[in-house]
C-alpha cells in the first residue's frame, strides 16, 4: 500500500528518505545516493499518508461507486486492512468484490485475506 502512495517531486526535497545503492546492483562500483519516490514501510508517517490517499480516492470517486463502497473505504479501512461486519456471507463477498474494484492513484485495493466467523 505504501508503495502506491507517490511523493510529488517538489515535495521529495523535504523528506529525508535517502538510501545508497550500487549502480545496476554491481558492488564493485561506487555507491550512488537515491531518494525514495514513494512512502516507506516502517516510516512513522506512512500509515497517515496511506489513509489520506484512500479517503481522497473515495472522495474523488463518489460518483462512480455505490455509497456503501465509498463509506466502507472512508470508515472501515486502516492502511490496507478493512474491518467490517456484514449480516451474511453473501453480502460480505459482494463487498469484497466491489471494494477490490475501487481505484487508487496507482492501482486498486487488493483483497488478499478474508476472514469470517459464522454465528454460533
Amino acid at each position: 500500500m505504501f508503495h502506491q502512495c507517490f511523493i510529488k517531486f517538489k515535495d521529495q526535497k523535504g523528506i529525508n528518505d535517502y538510501f545508497l545503492w550500487w549502480p545496476d546492483g554491481d558492488a564493485p562500483q561506487d555507491l550512488v545516493e537515491y531518494r525514495m519516490k514513494v512512502h516507506l514501510f516502517g516510516a512513522v508517517s506512512s500509515p497517515s499518508w496511506s489513509n489520506f490517499a484512500l479517503r481522497r480516492a473515495a472522495e474523488d470517486n463518489e460518483a462512480h461507486f455505490p455509497e456503501e463502497v465509498i463509506n466502507t473505504v472512508k470508515n472501515n479501512f486502516y492502511v490496507d486492512d478493512c474491518l467490517k461486519s456484514m449480516s451474511s456471507n453473501q453480502k460480505a463477498i459482494q463487498m469484497v468484490v466491489r471494494t477490490s474494484d475501487f481505484p487508487l492513484p496507482e492501482g486498486r485495493i487488493h483483497a488478499i485475506k478474508v476472514d469470517q466467523q459464522q454465528p454460533c
